[in-house]
């Protein structure tokens, strides 16, 4: 198993290399489309070269798979790194400072498969993370989420960026009117942080346009610090990781909240 050390080293040298990017012009610059078919910035190669770059010189044998990228072999290892470089682009050239790098160990091509996971804040140095069984930490002390189980009350946080199909406009209407406190900070990754650590209390995506990678470190903070991810159907949240798959979820802090929120966006 790859243990913490070297997901956290990675991600403290990402942030080294990315801090110094952006003080460039050419941060922003479009090298082109990723394996994943969106579009790449100059910030986003920085970020993944630096990732591959340390997980190789920590010996890391096994897969590779990144957004820019796809698969990237190191050695004849099974092991997976699931590594979203830089969660936030958009935030990180703009200057909003609201960006993290996600990087989560796993055994198998199964989001269920992920074993220990690091997300780390760009801008703040909070460093999430988390190992199946063991708990999840901020700054390496204990974090548990929020006991909230009334949406009215809860701090819910709502993606609307893209292409929100017209079907589901009504529902996150609705969702919004029943709660007094919608959020959107622009790095899910970081968001299901919150959530673990009892800031936000729940996240709905109803777009499809996450990626497994995208969430697959955050998933296991949230769930080791007490809370849940969900498909739309009530069931755990759980596919094949694959740079071109994408999903839509409900990450909450309590069952009971998690399953109100069903009800509302589910029509």
């Amino acid at each position: 198993m790859i243990g913490l050390d070297l997901l956290i080293e990675t991600a403290l040298y990402v942030k080294k290399r990315v801090c110094r990017a952006l003080k460039t012009p050419e941060a922003k610059r479009i090298e082109g489309i990723g394996a994943s078919g969106d579009v790449t910035k100059k910030i986003d190669v920085v970020a993944e070269k630096a990732a591959i770059k340390a997980l190789k010189e920590g010996g890391f044998n096994g897969i590779v798979v990144s957004e820019e990228s796809g698969f990237v072999r190191m050695g004849d290892g099974n092991y997976l790194v699931l590594l979203d470089p830089l969660d936030g682009t958009t935030n990180a050239i703009k200057g909003i400072r609201f960006y993290s790098i996600s990087i989560a160990f796993a055994r198998e091509r199964r989001l269920s498969s992920v074993e220990s996971a690091v997300v780390l804040d760009l801008c703040s140095n909070d460093i999430y993370t988390a190992e199946k069984g063991g708990g999840a930490y901020l700054n390496f002390k204990p974090i548990e989420t929020s006991k909230q189980t009334r949406l009215d009350d809860a701090v819910v946080g709502i993606d609307l960026s893209g292409k929100v199909s017209s079907s589901r406009i009504p529902d996150i209407l609705k969702l919004c009117s029943l709660t007094n406190h919608i959020r959107h900070f622009g790095s899910i990754a970081l968001e299901l942080c919150l959530i673990a650590s009892g800031a936000l209390d729940a996240f709905v995506d109803l777009r499809n346009m996450i990626r497994p990678i995208d969430i697959a470190a955050g998933k296991l903070i949230l769930e080791e610090a007490g809370g849940l991810m969900l498909d739309l159907d009530g069931k755990p949240l759980d596919c094949d990781v694959d740079v071109k798959n994408r999903v839509s979820f409900l990450a909450c802090c309590t069952k009971e909240l998690g399953f109100e929120i069903l009800k509302v966006v589910r029509g």
